[in-house]
Formats: structure tokens, sequence, C-alpha cells
């Protein structure tokens, strides 16, 4: 099957963006300076910027389950949240980190309105950036968020 060049182009540019989220990670991770050390880095205290993908068909979803530490078993979810760990240029292949969404009151969404924090995950995937068609970076708050809980008395 031969690919057009807007396709071509398309995937470049979702791959330009990937790479350009990668070196701000990298940027946040190792920032230090002479006088102030890695005070700034610490200020941000997070170290991935999570985005969203896009297909033709609206925004994309994975679905994955993964062994919980804190609980016995296995945990399922979907996600439409993403975080970048290495995207080679002229591939169409990246690695990306899923970001689990929860509500303001700890409870696993899927839907979009109802996120209020990100928490990144261990599981990561490859993902084919030949179905992609567009990026959406999203706010690091999500990632600092905390759940509050105040006493009733």
């Amino acid at each position: 099957m031969e690919r057009n060049e807007s396709s071509i182009n398309k995937e470049n540019c979702i791959g330009d963006a990937l790479l350009e989220i990668i070196n701000l990670q990298n940027l946040l991770s190792n920032i230090s300076t002479p006088y102030l050390g890695s005070l700034l880095g610490r200020l941000f205290k997070v170290d991935t910027i999570p985005f969203m993908l896009f297909t033709k068909k609206g925004i994309h979803h994975v679905s994955s389950h993964f062994i919980n530490i804190d609980s016995i078993g296995q945990e399922c979810f979907t996600t439409s949240f993403f975080g970048v760990n290495s995207y080679e240029k002229g591939t169409h292949c990246a690695n990306i980190t899923l970001l689990r969404p929860f509500d303001i009151n700890n409870r696993p969404v899927t839907d979009l309105c109802e996120v209020y924090r990100l928490e990144k995950t261990p599981v990561c995937t490859d993902i084919d950036l030949s179905c992609i068609c567009g990026l959406q970076c999203l706010d690091t708050d999500l990632l600092m968020r905390k759940i509050i809980i105040e006493p009733k008395w």
C-alpha cells in the first residue's frame, strides 16, 4: 500500500510534537541553576506532561490491566490520557505510559468531564502513529492534585 504525502507529514508533525514533549519532560526532570540548584525542578513536582491523542473517529482510548501492589489482584481501566516515554524520529511508533483518570472523590472515571486528577501507572505500550491525527497537551496540575478529605467535625 502506497502512503500519500499528507499522511507522512501528519505523522512527522505528531512525532515532532512528541519529541518536543520529551525535551520538556527532560528539562523538568533535570532543571538546575548555579545558584538555586534543583529548586525549580522540585517546585514543578512533575516529570510527565499529560496529553490526549485523537484519531479520525475521535479521542483515542486504550484499555489495559495491571497488578496493583496496594491491593491484591489485577485492575482493569480504560484511559485516553498518556505520557510519552520515547519516540525515534522517522519511525511510526512511540512508547507511551498510560495515565489513570480519577474524579474528585478518588474514583476511577471514563468520562472526560469528570476527570479531576491523573495518576501514572506502570503500564507502557507502543502506539502506531499512522492512525493518530491530533495531540492535545493537558495541564500538569492534573498529575499533582491531591484528594483532600475534610473531617466532618
